[in-house]
């Protein structure tokens, strides 16, 4: 999915650009485009945002959230819920965790929604 989206990113900033500018101006804007969208979609992790907060007692609420156009990140939440989790109990000094609740929602945005997943961990 990242492909295609910075695939679309390009032909949509470059028609965008080309209604705008001057040739050289478009071409020049142009390589931007094309050269962010490169490293957006070289960078595993863009798109994605995760935070963690401790709630006491070792145990830890974690949320993954999609950015919107970015793609809708399918399949992949429980698989970053876990890889965060595994980082922040790292991070805690726990030699494992255990998943008190999780649970994935959509939350409304500008344009139709963001996929969110949270839940939380405790030590074990």
């Amino acid at each position: 999915m990242r492909g295609s989206v910075s695939l679309a990113s390009v032909v949509l900033g470059s028609a965008i650009l080309a209604g705008c500018a001057t040739a050289n101006e478009t071409y020049a804007l142009g390589a931007v485009v094309v050269v962010g969208a490169l490293v957006l979609s070289q960078r595993p992790d863009a798109g994605w945002d995760a935070t963690a907060s401790e709630e006491g007692r070792g145990r830890f609420h974690i949320e993954i959230r999609r950015v919107a156009w970015t793609g809708s990140g399918e399949g992949d939440f429980a698989r970053r819920f876990d890889r965060e989790a595994q980082r922040v109990a790292g991070e805690r000094g726990c030699s494992a965790f255990r998943v008190l609740a999780y649970r994935e929602r959509h939350e409304p945005a500008l344009a139709g929604s963001s996929k969110v997943a949270e839940g939380t961990i405790e030590c074990a």
